[in-house]
């Protein structure tokens, strides 16, 4: 099992995800939105190094040419994974995306689409845009990742489950309604 890992703030984050979306774009379309979003995005903060990105679009019918826009780059579709109006997508080799004019590998990165609309991709923004404005907050985050990845090396499931509560807390001061909380909540739980 592979064991989780949270390194200090590293400005390299923010330079490969410019490079992935960089590619990206030139591969999907310059029009879209893509969004470096978690705990790589905000500096200063202590995180797993896989840089998250989320490729937003406005309508569900643009999620089915993505996927096969992303597939072509050697992206493998895994669905939803429970999470609703956000689809994910991994990589089976480093060099993903596949392209003539990059031989090199990427960083470790998460890629996913998200509906502008959907609660997952309001989560991310809203997480980030608290961080990045609340330095106190950063630090508590980035000491509470730094504990759990020392006390559940092996367990992502426990990891995930023990900083749900701070998320949660941080969203909430963020300004999502109960209503919302509760649909992360059922998310997170499931």
């Amino acid at each position: 099992m592979k064991k989780i890992k949270v390194e200090d703030y590293n400005p390299k984050w923010a330079h490969g995800f410019n490079e992935i979306r960089d590619a990206l774009w030139h591969h999907v379309s310059p029009e879209l939105r893509i969004e470096h979003v978690g705990s790589t995005s905000i500096p200063g903060l202590s995180a797993k190094p896989i840089i998250d990105i989320d490729i937003v679009v406005k309508h569900k019918a643009d999620v089915l040419d993505l996927i096969t826009k992303l597939e072509d780059l050697g992206y493998i579709h895994q669905g939803d994974l429970g999470v609703p109006g956000r689809e994910a997508f991994k990589r089976s080799i480093n060099e993903v995306p596949l392209l003539k004019e990059h031989h090199s590998k990427w960083m470790p990165h998460h890629l996913y689409v998200v509906l502008e609309d959907s609660l997952a991709f309001k989560n991310h923004m809203h997480l980030k845009e608290y961080l990045m404005a609340n330095d106190d907050a950063v630090e508590e985050y980035g000491e509470l990742k730094k504990a759990l990845s020392h006390k559940y090396p092996h367990d992502m499931d426990m990891y995930i489950q023990e900083k749900t509560p701070f998320i949660i807390r941080v969203l909430k001061a963020s300004g999502l309604s109960e209503e919302e909380l509760k649909e992360i909540t059922k998310v997170n739980e499931a």
